[in-house]
């Protein structure tokens, strides 16, 4: 299997491939005075931490030192909301769908360009107290909804109306691994459905932001939505953690990342049939390198053509 393949080839330095931000720079850092007046004079953006912004004016000038570079077509941020308990943590027990959201981004354009939005009937579990609290959905939401195999049908038209089942150049998106390697595979699973192709690779975003921007934080931190967001001095819109509310702001700062010159692809697989130890609900997640992923994304999405998953009876 290519998952296989991918898995012997793995990096023990996982950012090999990727632009990082300032830890590349060999020369004395300027003052943020200094750093606030080239970005003056060059027309970038002035707004963000200092990370950010040192990580920008980096970026701009490695931007102007190229002649080609590759950029996804499309990149799709998904950020599901499943069922949930006060005092079970995320991949302890099962849990199912019930909110599915999607955010297309034209990376080209730079702009949002299409949303899916569906709340999902689950099979076995009740939404809880904690669960309603949490992310606003109630029991009579998801009881009025479809279930996950038939809104896997309709995602999959909205795919194909942007011509993605046939079009390898385009990614998911994610705020971390759960969403595909927990989530989309156990419900996938509890459906007895196969994990559709496209979501076998997929953008880690946190972990994307850390290599390009806070590289050079001494404290090593990998930050979350709402950092993220604080480090372009942006707000979170709507509620945490409504599923399309979040796929919107996580789509902010994937336009952003954009508007930086950061170039986005792949940063982790799925190994398909493989658990992870730690967490045995989960399907393991391995890094995938630059040197790798071309060639091991398009190999996955050519089994995408004209995908037409038909619900369970």
């Amino acid at each position: 299997m290519m998952e296989a393949a991918v898995q012997q080839e793995e990096t023990t330095k996982e950012q090999d491939g990727v632009e990082s931000g300032i830890s590349e720079r060999t020369e004395p850092m300027d003052s943020m005075d200094e750093v606030r007046k080239q970005l003056g004079e060059k027309g970038l953006e002035q707004r963000g931490s200092d990370f950010v912004l040192r990580s920008r004016l980096f970026l701009h000038a490695k931007r102007a030192t190229k002649t080609s570079t590759t950029q996804l077509q499309y990149l799709l941020v998904v950020d599901f909301e499943a069922t949930c308990e006060a005092e079970q943590g995320p991949g302890s027990y099962e849990q199912e769908i019930i909110e599915f959201p999607a955010v297309l981004v034209d990376a080209r354009m730079k702009t949002i360009v299409g949303e899916f939005h569906s709340y999902c009937r689950p099979i076995k579990a009740r939404i809880s107290p904690f669960c309603t609290k949490l992310t606003g959905i109630t029991q009579e939401m998801v009881d009025a909804a479809e279930t996950f195999a038939e809104v896997l049908v309709r995602f999959d038209e909205f795919l194909d109306g942007f011509g993605l089942l046939t079009n390898p150049n385009w990614c998911i998106v994610t705020d971390g691994s759960f969403d595909l390697a927990l989530f989309l595979a156990l419900q996938c699973k509890i459906c007895k459905l196969p994990l559709p192709p496209y979501a076998r690779m997929f953008v880690h975003l946190p972990k994307l932001f850390q290599w390009v921007y806070l590289s050079s934080d001494p404290a090593k931190h990998r930050a979350n939505m709402r950092e993220m967001l604080a480090h372009f001095e942006m707000e979170l819109e709507g509620r945490h953690h409504s599923g399309i509310d979040d796929s919107r702001n996580l789509a902010k700062i994937v336009i952003q990342m954009l508007n930086d010159q950061v170039r986005f692809r792949p940063t982790d697989i799925l190994l398909v049939g493989e658990k992870d130890e730690k967490k045995p609900l989960c399907v393991k997640v391995i890094p995938v390198n630059k040197a790798k992923w071309n060639r091991v994304h398009k190999s996955l999405m050519k089994n995408n053509v004209k995908r037409r998953p038909q619900p369970p009876a």
